[in-house]
C-alpha cells in the first residue's frame, strides 16, 4: 500500500496524515524492503 501510494505522487505526509498509527520509520522500511528485493534484478525499459 505505502509503494503505490508513493507511486501515485503521494507524499510522505500524505500517507501519514490519512494512517495516523503509521510512522516514518515504516515507509521507510517498506522503501528499504523494496530495494532490497529488486537487487541483482534487470529492469527493461518497454516502449511508451
Amino acid at each position: 500500500m505505502i509503494l503505490e501510494k508513493l507511486a501515485v505522487e503521494d507524499t510522505i505526509e500524505d500517507i501519514l496524515a490519512e494512517h495516523p498509527r503509521l510512522k516514518r520509520e515504516h515507509i521507510l522500511a517498506a522503501l528499504s524492503f523494496a530495494a532490497n528485493m529488486l537487487k541483482g534484478e534487470k529492469l527493461i525499459a518497454l516502449a511508451a
